[in-house]
């Protein structure tokens, strides 16, 4: 991030950011769009890994000696694991690679980053 603001600022620019705080973000991967998404772009076996890995996930709350009923879970990718971060940035990665050619976007999982370079930061208040 520091260096992409600071490669804005050599090239005589300003340097806006943005940064995006992604509530429960996670938990909004929806594996039959992601999945479907990634066929033919990766190898079919390496989809299925992924596919299974996000399937028959399920939950249930202990509290004490109480331990809830087991549910289903239908989406989200598992938090801790170190494939998480990475399925996560997959599966938002084609809206990043939208942006304009002026915006520069730094993401890890959640923690997002949005970096716009303009002349001035006068012209970057007046941008739409």
């Amino acid at each position: 991030m520091k260096d992409s603001i600071l490669n804005v600022l050599d090239d005589g620019m300003a340097a806006v950011m943005y940064s995006l705080d992604l509530s429960a973000a996670f938990d909004m991967l929806r594996k039959d769009t992601f999945v479907k998404n990634l066929a033919g772009k990766i190898p079919a076996n390496l989809l299925n890994v992924i596919s299974d890995f996000l399937s028959e996930r399920n939950f249930f709350v202990n509290v004490g000696e109480s331990i809830s009923d087991t549910f289903l879970l239908d989406r989200g990718c598992p938090q801790g694991s170190v494939l998480g971060p990475v399925l996560f940035n997959l599966y938002v990665g084609e809206v990043y690679q939208k942006l304009p050619q002026l915006v520069k976007f730094i993401a890890y999982a959640d923690d997002s980053y949005v970096i716009c370079s303009c002349d001035s930061i006068e012209s970057a208040k007046k941008a739409d």
